[in-house]
């Protein structure tokens, strides 16, 4: 992995972000985890984010107002750990639709990756599984220290989480929540798509798609 440090802008050899980025793709042509983080009130975090999201890394900004050793310990912390590599997950059901953003270039330790689906109109909840299998499942397949992994497993809609006391009190709906993490997935994909795009018309696309689910 390279972990990409910087407090400002490219100053040197008159070079822009496109620039950069643009010959970075050129001669990352191996998929080396590109790490990056911000320091600083001058920092391009768009940049920063644009480049780590190309090359499957993750971005921070180091804030002045707080510890910047702590930081910078609780970043490294957080990329030297990896647990798989290359990781997809995938509803083993046709129905199923809508999926939110589904792969990952790389799972640290202690971190998360979520995944959510809308249910077809019409179709029963319990009724999603295939071949008999009324129980819908997923398939969780990536590289493990270099070997292939897959694995299987399957979502239990009979498990009732109105059971937990603090669910049971709250006045907001499991249904409504389940929705609202959807749209939230699906506006933060948006926004990282007109991040990355490099056409402006597709950034500007992406963009109004995002405010107006937002607005919903």
């Amino acid at each position: 992995m390279i972990v990409f440090l910087t407090d400002g802008r490219p100053t040197e050899d008159k070079v822009g972000t496109d620039g950069i980025i643009s010959r970075i793709e050129a001669i990352n042509g191996e998929r080396v985890n590109l790490h990056t983080m911000g320091f600083g009130s001058l920092v391009d975090m768009r940049f920063l984010d644009k480049l780590a999201a190309l090359n499957g890394g993750v971005s921070r900004r180091v804030f002045e107002s707080l510890d910047a050793a702590t930081q910078i310990r609780n970043f490294f912390d957080e990329i030297s750990s990896p647990v798989l590599t290359d990781v997809s997950v995938e509803y083993l059901s046709d129905k199923i639709e809508d999926v939110t953003t589904n792969d990952l270039d790389i799972l640290f330790s202690g971190s998360e990756m979520v995944v959510a689906g809308r249910i077809l109109e019409g179709e029963d909840l319990l009724d999603l599984g295939e071949n008999g299998d009324s129980r819908p499942r997923r398939q969780i397949s990536g590289k493990l220290r270099g070997r292939s992994f897959d694995n299987n497993f399957e979502i239990d809609f009979d498990l009732d989480p109105t059971e937990t006391s603090r669910i049971a009190e709250s006045p907001h709906s499991i249904a409504d929540f389940t929705e609202r993490v959807w749209a939230f997935l699906k506006v933060k994909e948006l926004l990282k798509g007109a991040n990355i795009a490099s056409n402006a018309t597709l950034k500007e696309a992406l963009r109004e798609e995002a405010l107006n689910m937002s607005l919903k």
